[in-house]
């Protein structure tokens, strides 16, 4: 699992982790005749790791304006979730199944009906999510919004983009996160889309955002 610290065409890795299959970790011998020190004989998921290098990272004092990830981690709503808590600002992919509500949900306990059973425990939401890919093919053509994201060797970028302030929850906590989402769509090829939620302010403007997630592609340059 690697970090990269980047600036417009500048980036260079700076951390990395070496990911662990359970099972290898439930062998103690395994990892001693592979030379793994004792103390990383135990199980960490990549998303672990990628929280616990941003956390490194802060604690020795490396600045950056936000954490970009690409669908994997962005997936997971313990990776988001633990740079939210963090107070930083993310701007990760997410799989065209991710699920959004328009509304927020305000999660809440249902009242019980009658006067058996136990008492409600689980929260439910009070509107009903939404596929990204679903709301995004429901969008007239007039809503996508053209920008430049980034230089390239045949000149200026274009991307078409979506935007919207959407809800996210686990339907677990208390309350949902009101996030960005953006849609990024290749002008030459559209039916190439991306998908990226960011909990950027929310004055943020969509060309900012659109510009934040084309800043990854530098990334996979330093590979």
């Amino acid at each position: 699992v690697f970090a990269a610290l980047g600036r417009d065409r500048r980036v260079t890795l700076i951390n990395e982790r070496l990911y662990l299959p359970e099972k290898w970790c439930d062998d103690s011998n395994r990892c001693d005749l592979a030379g793994i020190p004792e103390e990383y004989q135990c199980f960490k998921t990549k998303v672990a790791l990628a929280l616990e290098m941003v956390e490194h990272q802060r604690q020795i004092g490396v600045r950056f304006s936000w954490v970009g990830a690409d669908g994997f981690y962005g997936n997971d709503p313990a990776f988001l979730r633990g740079i939210d808590a963090m107070s930083e600002v993310f701007v990760a992919d997410v799989h065209c199944n991710q699920w959004i509500f328009l509304e927020d949900p305000k999660p809440t306990l249902k009242k019980k009906k009658g006067k058996r059973g136990r008492k409600p425990t689980k929260l439910e939401a009070n509107t009903s999510a939404i596929r990204v890919d679903q709301w995004q093919s429901d969008q007239p053509d007039e809503a996508w919004k053209r920008v430049v994201v980034r230089d390239s060797s045949r000149g200026e970028l274009e991307v078409d983009v979506l935007h919207r302030r959407v809800w996210l929850w686990d339907n677990e906590e208390t309350a949902a996160h009101c996030w960005h989402l953006i849609v990024r769509r290749e002008i030459n090829a559209p039916r190439e889309i991306k998908y990226t939620l960011s909990n950027a302010p929310a004055e943020t403007r969509v060309k900012r955002l659109a510009e934040m997630q084309a800043q990854r592609y530098w990334v996979e340059r330093a590979f």
